[in-house]
């Protein structure tokens, strides 16, 4: 059934990604998939790309907590793909195949945060369709201040062998999560690399990067090009981003000498990051 002018019109304007399918016109409609899926967020046209404007309830957005009304996504992207910038799109009809696609498959959204700071980019990952709730491939856990680290097994870099963060306890370990198709977390590590560059003669301190790649060799390819050896790298994947219950990145996390753990968000860099090291040094 064809919708007549004044109803495409209507439809346009308010595009509920999952539950609208958005379109400007009957030819529009035909090149549309019947079959495509999305997360459950409606937007808006902004200069910099698309405001989320409404999060649908019992979405994939929504119980992944990892993106709020007012957020800005500027670029998508497939899976693992190179992602695609949505600041030269004209409409939120444009928008709408990027984050649309087949029940189950993933899609990466590079938002910032309320549109407010270009410096604090973030890629989440949602899944689309019924399969919601598991953006990075693990079950949500809260994993708030003072909570114990997870037991996780992770994998060294480059020659894959087993790496227990557990035997690493009675250090301050600082974990940076980062993957090859996060652009935020690719231009942050050249500085993650030179701050973790200061804490090399400290023992106490170990600096580790875990990523989330779905294949280790990718990740090992990318540190060994670019000649990022100041940090213990890592290979965490799935397991890892259900561990910590990661529903963004770059994320990092702090665990003070009981295994607990301090901080977990932004990266923390410069002063911040040794005023918090300070402190913790001070408690017994």
């Amino acid at each position: 059934m064809r919708m007549n002018k004044v109803e495409l019109r209507l439809v346009a304007r308010f595009a509920c990604i999952g539950l609208i399918l958005v379109v400007a016109s009957p030819s529009e409609a035909d090149n549309v998939p019947t079959e495509a899926y999305g997360v459950g967020i409606a937007l808006s046209k902004h200069r910099g790309g698309f405001l989320v404007t409404q999060i649908v309830p019992d979405s994939a957005a929504a119980l992944s907590e990892s993106i709020t009304n007012g957020d800005l996504i500027i670029a998508v992207a497939q899976s693992n793909a190179l992602p695609v910038s949505l600041t030269g799109l004209d409409s939120v009809s444009d928008a709408v195949p990027l984050i649309r696609g087949p029940k189950g498959s993933v899609v990466r959204l590079t938002i910032i945060p309320q549109a407010t700071n270009f410096s604090r980019e973030r890629i989440i990952s949602l899944i689309r369709g019924e399969l919601k709730g598991l953006p990075l491939g693990g079950v949500w856990l809260s994993m708030t201040n003072g909570a114990a680290a997870p037991s996780v097994e992770l994998s060294d870099l480059p020659d894959i062998h087993p790496f227990k963060l557990q035997a690493q306890l009675g250090k301050f370990i600082i974990l940076e999560f980062w993957a090859t198709w996060c652009a935020p977390c690719l231009g942050m590590m050249p500085q993650i690399q030179n701050e973790a560059g200061r804490f090399t003669k400290r023992t106490n301190v170990i600096w580790l990067t875990v990523s989330l790649d779905d294949n280790p060799d990718i990740a090992a390819k990318r540190l060994d090009k670019s000649g990022w050896n100041k940090t213990v790298n890592v290979w965490g994947g799935k397991a890892a981003a259900q561990a910590f219950g990661i529903r963004g990145i770059p994320e990092m996390f702090i665990i003070n000498r009981q295994a607990k753990i301090v901080y977990h968000g932004d990266p923390l860099l410069g002063h911040a990051l040794e005023r918090l090291l300070e402190d913790l040094e001070r408690k017994p």
